[in-house]
């Protein structure tokens, strides 16, 4: 029997393993699904590649598909054929560390003194990368600023997982960077990563917090949400921080995509959840409410037919 192929855009890392995951599931739906996995970690083309036809399924944050069907930047024009399948819940946000050494506590003390960083992160690329970017301009900065100030950005991630800079290339993580005082300043996703403590507990650092001021311009202008974070959270931390918070991981598709084949992929993803959450990264194993939620992407109506029979979606 010829199995149907689909095509999953997908990117490096956690998005990968879930991939991988989604395609062993579909064996059993008659189809075969390629991985199509571009070399950034954290990919802002996912939504381009689903729109335009050059693959079915996607994986990416919930803010940046509501981009793309906006025609937001860095989507030069509107994709309204993207559709919601299902959320995978994990509890994450954005991590921006600062040597303790500059006495700033929050962005806007970091945009008014201007310190000298040596920063490691991401550039507009990535996701995370852009989101920093959004933030720093709502403070009249950005990431090219940070070289202004008479400081150095590594912003390709780093040595060892993402071919970062040659002045870093004897450093295989963040940690080490940090540790050999070829950095002070790191920002990145994945709070659950030992990196950060590990960060922590290396050299005195701060996380620093957004400002009540732009937290709503931020929801207004991008849809992000925000969480305020513990200071028991990371070791050697006096005081919490405020930052950009995301539900989970979105699995999005076109709304052309056959509505029961969505239907039995959103079933198959429900009933296997504990696999997909076996890939790692903190991953939540419970299906539920959680999934359908689509945090304003629309639905595709496979997807709702499925959450309407769970009794999973408000009447």
């Amino acid at each position: 029997m010829s199995l149907r192929k689909l095509t999953f855009a997908s990117g490096g890392g956690i998005w990968r393993k879930i991939g991988y995951a989604l395609g062993k599931e579909l064996v059993d739906l008659g189809c075969h699904l390629d991985v199509y996995a571009t070399g950034n970690p954290m990919s802002m083309s996912n939504p381009r590649l689903v729109s335009e036809g050059k693959a079915d399924l996607g994986i990416t944050r919930h803010c940046v598909v509501d981009w793309a069907m906006k025609g937001m930047k860095p989507y030069e024009k509107k994709m309204p054929n993207l559709r919601a399948v299902i959320t995978l819940p994990r509890t994450d946000w954005i991590n921006f560390i600062v040597g303790s050494s500059f006495g700033v506590s929050t962005y806007g003390e970091l945009v008014e003194k201007r310190p000298p960083l040596k920063i490691m992160g991401f550039g507009r690329e990535h996701i995370v990368g852009y989101i920093v970017s959004q933030i720093l301009q709502e403070y009249g900065a950005d990431l090219e600023d940070i070289e202004k100030w008479g400081g150095k950005a590594y912003l390709k991630g780093f040595a060892g997982i993402e071919g970062g800079p040659t002045e870093l290339a004897g450093s295989v993580s963040p940690i080490d960077a940090i540790k050999k005082g070829l950095i002070d300043t790191y920002y990145g996703p994945a709070p659950r990563s030992p990196v950060w403590v590990k960060m922590s507990m290396a050299k005195p650092v701060s996380f620093i917090s957004l400002e009540e001021k732009v937290i709503g311009r931020l929801n207004q202008k991008y849809g992000h949400q925000h969480r305020i974070v513990h200071p028991s959270t990371y070791p050697n931390q006096e005081r919490g921080f405020t930052t950009i918070e995301f539900p989970g991981y979105l699995i999005f598709t076109r709304k052309d995509l056959d509505d029961e084949l969505i239907k039995n992929i959103t079933k198959a993803m429900v009933e296997n959840i504990t696999k997909f959450a076996e890939s790692g990264d903190g991953l939540e194993a419970q299906p539920g409410i959680g999934v359908a939620r689509n945090w304003g992407v629309p639905l595709h109506p496979g997807a709702k037919e499925y959450y309407e029979s769970k009794g999973w979606l408000p009447s």
